[in-house]
């Protein structure tokens, strides 16, 4: 066997080295390489797992038991082999944060623009003189004729403008999040979820149906990934998310439904569904980290 240096990988796809043969085979024989794990020398062209080296595992007795398939049905018990990361771009929670404060803030001031001006005629309207003879029944439509027109000029265009401006940016901060709650599905599927990314976010546009597509959108993305991360040993260190915390948010959106629950459940909608939004960024950025850390290339050999 060559004896130029040896590089292998980690489970977060790390690279170590540079050692020789001999050390990589006592840390065979350690268990802290396995059959799957990465390993290259400069006779090679590219990183290989470490069973298709020759005499690398042939010393051990009994040989080295074979890579378990993933399997659904083999629970949380971690897995020899690591979770394979698809290519995902980044979640920016800040971006989408100060989208829906700065679109909610503009709107509510338009929507009460609006409104105090439109109080402000009414109340002026009410204020018409009592009618007691023809000329005043007269004098009454010239009042009421011009009160009614200066009602009309009261939807000021500056506010509807406003409340349009509003729209505009909170809908994009809407949407905004439907695009990180695809890509935080679509980094679930190498791991079998229940639901691909198109259904789970397409799925919510249809009424009525989306109220009980809220339950899987949410609090089974939470419970899949949990299942993910603890099923695989490179995202054992990776945040896990908070299964009642990811149930709580489509339970207060269904009774903010209620009447009697709408004043005390809507704000709290917004709230939990924000923090929704930012575990599940967190949770995207952190396999995008991982991702980057996996060697591509084969190093340099020292000269």
């Amino acid at each position: 066997m060559s004896a130029s240096p040896w590089f292998y990988s980690n489970a977060q796809r790390q690279q170590l080295g540079p050692v020789t043969f001999e050390k990589i085979q006592q840390l065979v024989a350690s268990g802290e390489i396995k059959d799957h794990t990465l390993v290259w020398n400069e006779g090679m062209p590219s990183w290989v797992p470490a069973k298709e080296v020759p005499d690398l595992f042939s010393f051990q007795n009994p040989p080295h038991p074979p890579v378990q398939p993933p399997s659904i049905e083999q629970g949380n018990s971690p897995q020899d082999h690591d979770y394979p990361i698809t290519p995902v771009k980044r979640c920016h929670f800040t971006l989408y944060l100060a989208l829906f404060i700065i679109g909610f803030a503009i709107l509510h001031f338009g929507v009460n623009s609006l409104v105090n001006s439109s109080i402000d005629s009414t109340k002026e309207l009410m204020e018409l003189p009592p009618i007691e003879t023809l000329e005043d029944a007269e004098k009454f439509r010239e009042i009421q004729a011009e009160q009614l027109e200066l009602l009309s000029e009261s939807l000021n265009p500056a506010a509807l403008g406003i409340i349009g401006l509003g729209l505009i940016i909170w809908v994009s901060a809407s949407v905004l999040g439907l695009i990180y709650l695809y890509r935080a599905w679509a980094l679930l599927q190498p791991g079998h979820p229940r639901t691909t990314a198109g259904k789970a976010v397409g799925l919510l546009f249809i009424p009525l149906f989306n109220f009980y597509w809220f339950f899987v959108c949410y609090a089974g993305w939470s419970k899949d990934w949990n299942r993910i991360r603890s099923s695989h040993a490179n995202l054992a260190h990776l945040p896990s998310s908070s299964n009642a915390l990811f149930l709580a948010g489509p339970i207060c959106l269904v009774a903010s439904l209620i009447p009697e629950f709408s004043t005390f459940a809507t704000p709290v909608v917004f709230i939990i569904f924000l923090m929704i939004t930012h575990k599940m960024c967190q949770i995207v950025n952190a396999l995008a980290d991982l991702r980057d850390a996996q060697p591509l290339n084969p190093p340099i050999s020292p000269a």
